[in-house]
């Protein structure tokens, strides 16, 4: 049987009502909602309070109004993250399979609130619609699903995730990473385990033998160890699709232990652009009170490209202020791009704020963010110098970088 027809007859056979498992009388759920919908512009927290307690409903029916405050693309970041911790605890079979359902919609919205909540939802329907997600045209469905199927831990999950590899291991990219992650963590295989499918099927067959796998005597897979991806301050760029944002205000002119901060990035920005491959796409965005940018779009990691992206690196300036609302906007206004990677030496701040540092202003940052990256899944890893941590508001500027980063599939980096 197929896999959508199998969660179609699962759906029939399982759902006895529309209010299947209900814990809440008609009353209580009827004010929950009210309340959920009502305050969502005027109190936020109200509204994350009120989906919260739709978890004890357990149902069909408190899944789908959660599931569609979720794909509602003006629900507030705080209530949408309250949305999917509370689809992810919805264990009745009833809400989970409806859950799965919406994973097979044509939405890509659906699919990818389907896939976080069903990182914490047991059960085959669940694991089957994931499985059917690894198999998606949009990538960043792609990539949820593997690490949700990483998070579930499940045995089952290790042949389609050998699947997904072996299909995007020969141009690497973000759901090459994924599946290579997810894989990793599933076996705890660690970085001394297999890098190409055929490696690992071996692998995985040796381990249900209880045998010890022995790698190959021959040259590794693509994207073994062997094989050299660029890297940026010790990040590796998989991605294919990337634009480095780079901090140009006055305060990147600071010299710390590892010399001048504006410096480094130079020397490290083009030496990574040198090593980019020719299959990458790429961009440049320097950032202060204004915007520099190498090209108006990603552009390919050509010879000649990589040579003039060097050259625009080596004429970077460093003065007034740190507008990175400005720089992410830029950044994601390319529709194109899938990965993001930020240097900041600074809190974000404008020139009409003075000395003054605005934690609205920031968290607006973030919040606008989350809005644009909801459904797009953009990664981000954030780059800051460990001795901005000492300096006048630096313990702010690294709670930026590293909130950023951990809300957009990203990592933050602390450059020594």
């Amino acid at each position: 049987m197929k896999a959508g027809a199998f969660i179609v007859f699962a759906l029939m056979t399982l759902l006895l009502c529309h209010g299947a498992g209900a814990g809440l009388d008609d009353d209580a759920f009827k004010e929950l909602t009210r309340q959920a919908k009502k305050s969502l512009k005027r109190d936020p927290h109200a509204a994350v309070h009120a989906v919260k307690k739709l978890s004890e409903d357990n149902s069909e029916r408190a899944a789908k109004f959660v599931f569609q405050l979720a794909t509602a693309s003006k629900t507030p970041p705080m209530v949408y993250r309250e949305c999917l911790k509370t689809l992810g605890s919805m264990t009745s079979q009833p809400a989970a399979n409806y859950v799965a359902d919406q994973a097979l919609t044509r939405k890509v919205s659906s699919k990818i609130v389907a896939a976080h909540a069903m990182a914490t939802l047991p059960g085959e329907v669940t694991l089957t619609a994931l499985v059917e997600l690894t198999k998606d045209k949009s990538d960043a469905v792609v990539r949820l699903a593997a690490n949700a199927l990483a998070r579930r831990g499940e045995a089952k999950a290790v042949e389609p995730l050998i699947a997904l590899l072996e299909k995007t291991q020969e141009k690497h990219g973000l759901a090459w990473r994924s599946a290579l992650d997810a894989l990793r963590k599933l076996t705890g295989s660690g970085e001394e385990g297999p890098w190409a499918a055929a490696d690992w099927r071996d692998y995985w067959a040796a381990k249900k033998r209880n045998e010890q796998w022995k790698a190959a005597d021959k040259k590794p897979g693509l994207g073994g160890p062997h094989t050299e991806l660029p890297e940026f301050f010790g990040a590796k760029v998989v991605s294919r699709n990337v634009i480095f944002v780079m901090d140009l205000s006055h305060s990147m002119t600071e010299s710390d232990a590892g010399g001048q901060r504006l410096a480094r990035m130079k020397q490290e920005l083009s030496r990574t652009i040198e090593k980019l491959d020719k299959d990458t796409n790429f961009n440049i965005l320097g950032f202060n009170s204004k915007l520099f940018s190498w090209s108006s779009r990603l552009a390919p990691a050509s010879e000649k490209n990589k040579s003039k992206a060097v050259n625009f690196v080596k004429k970077m300036k460093a003065a007034g202020f740190t507008n990175t609302d400005d720089a992410l906007k830029t950044a994601f206004s390319d529709k194109n791009v899938d990965t993001v990677f930020l240097l900041s030496d600074g809190v974000p701040l404008r020139k009409e704020h003075g000395k003054t540092m605005s934690d609205a202003f920031i968290q607006g940052i973030l919040d606008w963010v989350s809005l644009a990256n909801r459904f797009r899944r953009v990664v981000v890893h954030t780059f800051g110098f460990e001795a901005i941590g000492n300096e006048p508001g630096g313990d702010r500027c690294v709670k930026f970088l590293k909130e950023l980063a951990e809300q957009n599939d990203g990592e933050f980096h602390n450059i020594r």
